[in-house]
C-alpha cells in the first residue's frame, strides 16, 4: 500500500460505512470471490474533491466488498455510488468480451492440432469466465434497480 494511499486511509477512512450486500464473501459487483474492500467514492476521488464538498452534495461515503479485478477496474474513477461503479465495470467487460475473440478463423485455420485445439480452448474459457461475470452484474443490477423502485 502506497504511502499516499494511507495518509488517506488514515484522513478518510473512518468516515466510511461498510455496506452489505448480502455474501460478505462474494464480490457484490460481480460475484466472484472478495479480495479487496472497494471505497465508493474512491479515496483519491474525496481528497481531490475534500470532505466539505462531499457534505455539500450528500454523497455517502461507503466500502464494499469486492474481487480483485473489480476493484483494479475502478481504481479512481470518479463514480460516486454502488450504481454508476456498476453500471461502469458492466459496460467495460461487455467491451472486453467484445474484444475477446483474438484469433480469427483463417488464423486458426493456419495453425496445427494441438495448436489451434489450445487456442480454441483459451478463447473459449475467456468467454465463459467474461459472460459468467456479466451475467453476476446483471443480476446486481437487477437488485439495485428493484430496491430504488421500492424507495420511491
Amino acid at each position: 500500500m502506497s504511502k499516499n494511499r494511507n495518509l488517506m486511509l488514515a484522513r478518510y477512512g473512518g468516515f466510511y460505512e461498510f455496506q452489505d450486500f448480502g455474501d460478505r464473501m462474494k464480490c457484490c459487483y460481480c460475484g466472484d470471490i472478495r479480495e479487496a474492500i472497494d471505497h465508493i467514492p474512491a479515496l483519491s476521488v474525496v481528497d481531490g474533491v475534500g470532505m466539505k464538498e462531499i457534505r455539500k452534495r450528500k454523497i455517502k461515503l461507503i466500502t464494499v466488498q469486492s474481487c480483485w479485478s473489480c476493484n483494479s477496474r475502478l481504481h479512481d474513477k470518479p463514480l460516486a455510488t454502488y450504481s454508476e461503479r456498476l453500471v461502469y465495470l458492466y459496460n467495460d467487460l461487455q467491451n472486453k468480451l467484445d474484444k475477446s475473440v483474438l484469433w480469427s478463423k483463417e488464423d486458426l485455420d493456419e495453425l496445427g492440432g494441438n495448436l489451434k485445439k489450445m487456442v480454441v480452448a483459451k478463447q473459449l474459457q475467456i468467454r465463459r469466465e467474461l459472460l459468467l461475470r456479466l451475467r453476476g452484474m446483471e443480476a446486481r443490477m437487477a437488485s439495485v434497480y428493484i430496491n430504488d423502485e421500492e424507495l420511491k
